[in-house]
C-alpha cells in the first residue's frame, strides 16, 4: 500500500488549516452560558492537557475525540468525578509502563503524523490495572498476525487506526492470559467488496470490532465471538455526500441497524476531472441484532472548533454522541437520538 502522495494532501491540511481548529473564545466560554458540550483543540499537548483539567473542575467528562489531531469533545455531567490524561505518544507510554494507574479510553485511539494519541483516565480505587500493547505496520497481513499473536497471550484488540501506518491497540486484563481470541482484518477499496466480506465472515460468527480508513482503502478488524452467540447482520454505508449520508445511516436504523462505534472512516478518492485534487468518501458498519431497539441518527459536519461545539449544543437533550471521526475536510459527529 502506497500512502505517501495520498497523505501529503491531508497532512498538509491538518498543518496549514489553523483557523479551522482556531479557538472560538466566545464558544468555549462555560462561565456563563455552560453549554452541554465543550470542544478543546489546540496544537500544544501541554495546552490540552490544561484545557481536560480545568473543564473536568467544571464538571465535564470525555465524550469523543481525535487526541492525535488535538480535537476533543466534552460533555457537561455534573456529579462524576474523573481524571483524564491526554498523550500523542501512547507507544512509548505502553513501553516505559507510565499508562499504569490509567486506563486508556478505546474511543480516543487516533493516529496523526505518525504519532498514536488517546486519552487516560484514572482508575478508582479496587479496579484492576489493564495490560496494553500496541502494534503497528505498513502491512494489513502483518497487522492480523500480530493481533493474532498478541490473543494469545490474553490481549483483546479494542481500536484500530491508520493513516501512514495501521495501528491496533489491545488490552488484557488480569486473569485473562488463557482466552485466546481468533481475529480476522479486512482490507478494499470498495465498500460493496467489503460488505460481502463482511457477510461471510459474519456467517462464521465473527463480529466487527472496529475499523479505520487508511488512505483509499478501509479497514475492518472482526472478532470470533463465544459459542452460541447468535450471528450479526451487517451493512456498510458509504457516500461523498454528507446530507445522503445521514438519510442512507437512518435508513438502515428503521429496518433495526445501529452504528458499530469506532467504524467511522473516510476514504481517499483520486479524480483526473479534479484537476489532480482528491476528493473523499464516508463510510460507517451498521449492525442488526434481533433485541436491538430502534434508534434515530443525528450527522453534523463542521471544520471550525466553534461551529462544531454550536452544532452540538443546538441538538435534542435526547441525543447523545454515538461516534466521531475526521474526513479529509471536516469532522463528522454522529449522535444516537431515541426514535420517535
Amino acid at each position: 500500500m502506497k500512502f505517501t502522495n495520498t497523505l501529503l494532501t491531508l497532512f498538509t491540511f491538518f498543518s496549514v488549516l489553523g483557523p479551522a481548529f482556531a479557538k472560538d473564545e466566545k464558544a468555549t466560554n462555560t462561565t456563563d452560558s455552560s453549554p452541554r458540550y465543550l470542544v478543546l483543540a489546540t496544537s500544544r499537548i501541554k495546552t490540552l492537557n490544561t484545557e481536560l483539567y480545568q473543564a473536568v473542575e467544571q464538571g465535564y467528562v470525555f465524550a469523543f475525540g481525535e487526541p492525535a489531531s488535538k480535537i476533543i469533545v466534552l460533555e457537561k455531567r455534573p456529579g462524576e468525578s474523573h481524571k483524564y490524561v491526554v498523550s500523542d505518544s501512547l507507544s512509548r507510554m505502553i513501553k516505559d509502563g507510565s499508562y499504569k494507574g490509567y486506563r486508556i479510553l478505546s474511543g480516543s485511539f487516533s493516529s496523526a503524523d505518525y504519532a498514536l494519541g488517546g486519552i487516560l483516565e484514572s482508575l478508582k480505587e479496587g479496579e484492576p490495572q489493564p495490560e496494553y500493547k500496541v502494534t503497528t505496520t505498513v502491512s494489513t497481513h502483518n497487522l492480523e498476525k500480530d493481533i493474532g499473536e498478541a490473543s494469545a497471550g490474553g490481549f483483546r484488540a479494542i481500536a484500530l487506526t491508520g493513516l501512514e501506518t495501521q495501528s491496533a491497540l489491545l488490552e488484557k486484563l488480569p486473569g485473562s492470559e488463557a482466552s485466546a481470541t481468533s481475529y480476522r482484518l479486512l482490507a478494499t477499496t470498495k465498500v460493496s467488496t467489503l460488505e460481502k466480506e463482511i457477510a461471510a465472515a459474519a456467517a462464521q460468527n465473527f463480529r466487527v470490532v472496529a475499523a479505520t480508513g487508511a488512505g483509499n482503502e478501509i479497514l475492518v478488524l472482526m472478532e470470533k465471538m463465544a459459542a452460541g452467540e447468535k450471528n450479526r447482520d451487517y451493512k456498510v454505508l458509504s457516500t461523498t455526500r454528507t446530507s445522503t449520508f445521514e438519510k442512507e445511516i437512518n435508513h438502515a436504523a428503521a429496518e433495526g441497524y445501529q452504528i458499530v462505534r469506532q467504524t467511522g472512516a473516510a476514504l481517499q478518492k483520486g479524480s483526473i476531472f479534479m484537476g489532480g485534487n482528491y476528493g473523499y468518501e464516508q463510510a460507517i458498519v451498521m449492525e442488526k441484532r434481533p433485541e436491538s431497539a430502534k434508534v434515530r441518527y443525528l450527522l453534523l459536519g463542521a471544520k471550525r472548533e466553534g461551529t462544531i461545539q454550536r452544532e452540538l449544543n443546538t441538538t435534542p437533550a435526547m441525543c447523545s454522541i454515538d461516534t466521531m471521526f475526521l474526513t479529509y475536510q471536516e469532522t463528522v459527529t454522529l449522535l444516537r437520538c431515541a426514535a420517535n
